[in-house]
């Protein structure tokens, strides 16, 4: 009977500790941020900070407190402005893959962007996509942006097709400074947002933005524990 009882009591230990990491591995959430380093990313806040430095810590800060083994990556675009100006809307890069323990590389890369360029939205969440490759599971695209598509692109229609084609990938998009009153603005990254079912959030300082960026990269990631018995 001992016997039986000590068998019973480890296979619900094993079953326990299975499904739970089952559970822990499926709830696991891909993110990927994406910021915006167009030229107008230069402009200052009210706190004379530009855009860009508040970004870049806001980031920083974020990234830095985040579990290691979060997956997590990173893409820009308007970093570059082609030669002679020329290209400039092909200009997005993914400068860090979307795996865990990939912070370092992150925050090592953060130090060292600046703004340049033009804001390719539409094309960067399509190259976006692609980074995505190889992942099952719920993937999520943080868009930090501080103006509208101006590279002849459409991201609203872009996104509304992500969803008709059913590929799970939500878009957060975090409308970085004082866009609340440039309708357009706030239009066009509303809509990508609520096509795919992501946040909206408006953003103008630095504890805005850690806010907002610390809602997407963590939502998701509650684990809750199961027993499942094996008998």
């Amino acid at each position: 009977m001992k016997t039986k009882v000590f068998l019973l009591t480890v296979t619900l230990l094993v079953s326990f500790f299975y499904a739970a990491s089952l559970k822990a591995f499926d709830s696991e959430e891909r993110v990927l941020i994406i910021l915006d380093l167009s030229k107008s990313m230069n402009e200052s806040l009210q706190t004379n900070e530009t855009k860009i430095e508040v970004a870049k810590k806001a980031v920083t800060d974020v990234i830095s407190s985040l579990p290691d083994d979060t997956s997590i990556g990173l893409r820009v675009y308007g970093h570059k402005s082609g030669f002679l100006g020329m290209n400039q809307c092909s200009k997005t890069e993914l400068i860090a893959p979307i795996k865990p323990y990939n912070k370092e590389t992150i925050l090592d890369k953060v130090k060292d962007l600046e703004p340049n360029g033009v804001t390719p939205i539409a094309y960067s969440l399509k190259k976006a996509i692609g980074d995505f490759k190889g992942f099952e599971g719920s993937k999520r695209i943080v868009l930090i942006s501080d103006g509208l598509e101006t590279c002849n692109g459409d991201p609203c229609s872009f996104a509304k097709r992500l969803r008709s084609e059913g590929l799970n990938i939500k878009i957060d998009v975090i409308s970085f400074g004082k866009n609340i009153k440039n309708f357009s603005i706030d239009s066009q990254l509303q809509c990508i947002a609520l096509a795919t079912q992501g946040q909206f959030s408006r953003a103008e300082t630095h504890i805005d933005l850690v806010k907002a960026i610390n809602n997407s990269v963590r939502v998701d990631k509650q684990i809750h524990w199961t027993i499942k018995p094996n008998y």
